[in-house]
């Protein structure tokens, strides 16, 4: 699978009003995000929903820590675990792909698969090419040339470029030369 794709940067908070302090960002609580999520098909990986959906402070202050992608590998798969258990799609694409490369756990290509089949059930056209992957390969679960095929034709319809590119379907065909 593909590297993560995590949300963009927050925008600083704007800067108080001359001669106020800005509050404490310790008395800031996160404001649930609304159940219908949005992906944004620029950046859909990382933030719960998106960075369309991210979770908010208030007045616009953008994510809070806590809801901020951590930095190190470690406490990546943490923050996509407490996501993914919610039923985050993306956050179970991610941490699919860090079982799968190892990245902040160790290589474990049975819970990659697990991961990819969870949020592919949710309709995640990169987790259906990864899973299409594991099945193919037999890498973690039992081998399925048939379901692989049929998963990367449904992740082509929803263009997926590497499931397009694999199928033949690619809509940049390399120019002959």
């Amino acid at each position: 699978p593909k590297n993560f794709r995590a949300p963009p940067p927050a925008a600083p908070p704007p800067p108080p009003a001359p001669g106020k302090k800005a509050p404490p960002p310790a008395g800031r609580k996160p404001v649930a995000p609304s159940p219908a999520k949005q992906k944004s098909p620029v950046a859909k990986k990382g933030a719960p929903g998106g960075a369309a959906a991210a979770k908010k402070s208030p007045a616009g202050a953008g994510p809070s820590v806590a809801d901020r992608e951590p930095t190190d590998e470690k406490e990546k798969v943490v923050w996509y675990e407490k996501r993914a258990m919610g039923g985050d799609a993306d956050a179970q694409y991610n941490l699919g792909c860090c079982f799968d490369e190892g990245r902040g756990v160790k290589s474990d290509h049975s819970k990659a698969a697990m991961w990819y089949e969870k949020a592919a059930a949710q309709g995640d056209a990169d987790a259906k090419f990864a899973l299409g992957v594991c099945l193919h390969d037999g890498k973690g679960v039992e081998k399925d040339v048939k379901r692989a095929v049929m998963l990367w034709e449904e992740a082509a319809e929803e263009g997926q470029e590497d499931a397009k590119f694999l199928l033949g379907q690619s809509a940049h065909p390399p120019a002959d030369e």
